[in-house]
């Protein structure tokens, strides 16, 4: 049996003249054995098949996988030796020594490739997070190794890559200080842009390298949109809603709208949360929009004012009635509950509530009780949630 390799550390090793001249040795070699031998030729790399492929382009070497092959092929059969035509590189399967015994025959090594140390840098590994949500960073690890390149630079560049363009984000220069040289470098990249977008992660040539296609490797990353689109949805102008709206964007996973009832022809089933300022009101019921937020459990934050009508307020969710029947409204400060448990504050927060400006509140009458005090704010949620009262 013949066994030639097939992939392209073969084929880079061969010149054009050399190629030719092998291959006419290699053919009457087996028409010789063929006085005295059935021949059988087969080629590998990428996968075992019969024949002998000239053209050297697998991408893959695995002789433990030849030799497993011919193992499997000829057990039964009275096999005298195996003639093995590679340069010996493989990258996939296990060390062919290993392989060999299962044969049961000699195996002829034809050794191909050039002798002379060959300087060469390679790009072997990069990891990577598949997904990455936008506005975010994600980590890219490069492994770098080189062979006979000691006191030669690189330098490992990042492209982003769209359509036939590429733009450098990223220049890492890579000092190469032993003869059998290893390192990792790690680059910190911006999700700038969603959906799938594509990398180019190159090393530059050292001078006298045999092989520059290692040099390059490309990676894919999904980055995902995955912000929350909140809505404030206001009865009138007011200084609470720039407030809110600078406050929430603080969070880069948040998208802001603002709008006033009057005017909003949107569709609140495209929301995650929605937020109303002094709603529903004598002239906006919510009756619409609050039976789609229920249809889609959409949760929902409720700011009362002067402008708010209780009586709807007390109808459309049941963590509070609010009796509302005076309209004079005074000054009034936060104070931390000390017995308040349900969720605890930044200890500034705690220190700062005493000296924020006051805000108006209304009294409010009931003839069978005290006057209790109107909250400011409070929160209502469309899901299935425990009900918290503030």
């Amino acid at each position: 049996m013949i066994a030639q390799d097939a992939s392209e550390s073969v084929g880079a090793s061969l010149s054009s003249d050399r190629r030719t001249a092998y291959l006419d040795q290699l053919e009457r070699i087996g028409k010789d054995l063929g006085d005295d031998f059935e021949v059988r030729t087969y080629s590998f790399g990428e996968s075992v098949r019969e024949g002998l492929d000239t053209g050297f382009q697998d991408k893959v070497s695995n002789l433990s996988e030849m030799l497993r092959f011919g193992a499997d092929l000829f057990g039964g059969e009275n096999l005298a030796a195996v003639l093995l035509a590679t340069d010996g590189i493989y990258n996939e399967g296990s060390n062919p020594i290993y392989t060999r015994s299962k044969l049961g025959a000699p195996v002829f090594a034809l050794a191909l490739g050039d002798t002379v140390p060959k300087k060469d840098l390679v790009l072997k590994r990069v990891f990577h997070n598949k997904i990455a949500y936008l506005g975010d960073q994600f980590t890219v690890q490069a492994d770098i190794a080189a062979v006979n390149c000691a006191g030669a630079a690189t330098t490992l560049s990042v492209y982003k890559v769209q359509g036939e363009s590429a733009q450098l984000l990223q220049k890492l220069p890579v000092q190469i200080g032993s003869k059998d040289f290893f390192d990792t470098r790690e680059l910190v990249l911006d999700a700038d842009k969603s959906g799938v977008q594509r990398y180019r992660l190159v090393l530059s040539g050292v001078a006298g390298e045999a092989v520059a296609g290692n040099n390059v490797q490309e990676i894919f990353v999904d980055v995902l949109d995955a912000r929350q689109k909140i809505l404030v949805l206001a009865h009138a102008p007011h200084p609470d809603l720039s407030a809110l709206r600078q406050s929430l964007l603080n969070n880069k996973n948040y998208q802001v709208e603002t709008a006033f009832i009057s005017e909003f022809k949107g569709n609140l089933a495209g929301y995650d949360f929605v937020i109303f300022h002094q709603l529903p009101s004598r002239t906006h019921n919510l009756s619409s929009q609050l039976t789609e937020l229920n249809r889609n459990r959409t949760p929902r934050w409720f700011i009362a004012g002067m402008q708010t009508d209780f009586n709807r307020l007390n109808e459309v969710q049941n963590l509070l009635v609010i009796q509302a029947d005076a309209r004079s409204v005074n000054e009034v400060q936060a104070r931390v509950a000390s017995n308040f448990n349900l969720f605890l504050l930044d200890e500034q927060i705690r220190n700062d509530l005493g000296n924020y400006p006051p805000r108006s509140r209304r009294l409010l009458a009931n003839s069978a009780a005290p006057a209790r005090l109107r909250p400011s704010f409070f929160s209502a949620s469309g899901r299935s949630t425990p009900n918290t009262r503030c």
